[in-house]
């Protein structure tokens, strides 16, 4: 097995790892809101400095936007929600990478029901946006 390979089953496993203890953490709260923002924190980092090498800037960057183009929006309506699943299930089927974010969308949309778990969840991306962007930068080069 070249090193290559062992980094990224490494990388698979503790991806597998932190998103199942995110994702305990999101079925433990009624709305997204009520999630603890050190949490969120946490697994942004981890999350960013495992994927940093594997999905694009402009791939996380895209998904952020859409949010944030939902939540400037005057009234918040939950079911404006639902056409990003099957955006997020599209592109992560072209780009397979983007498959985390496409989880974390369905395990966290059930728990989006006002503008404030809306604002949680961009906070996540914003997260997840700025440690991908640090570790990109500050990550030593292979």
């Amino acid at each position: 097995m070249g090193g290559g390979e062992e980094h990224s089953e490494f990388s698979r496993s503790a991806q597998e790892q932190l998103k199942d203890s995110f994702f305990r953490e999101v079925e433990k709260v009624a709305s997204l809101k009520d999630l603890d923002p050190g949490k969120i924190n946490e697994f942004a980092e981890g999350l960013g400095r495992i994927i940093h090498k594997d999905i694009a800037k402009s791939q996380l960057r895209r998904v952020y936007g859409e949010m944030k183009r939902l939540q400037r929006r005057e009234a918040f309506d939950e079911k404006m929600l639902d056409p990003l699943a099957p955006r997020l299930a599209y592109a992560s089927a072209r780009h397979s990478e983007l498959k985390i974010v496409y989880e974390v969308f369905r395990k966290c949309r059930p728990k989006i029901r006002g503008r404030e778990d809306l604002d949680k969840f961009i906070l996540l991306l914003e997260a997840l946006v700025a440690y991908h962007k640090y570790y990109e930068e500050y990550s030593p080069r292979r």
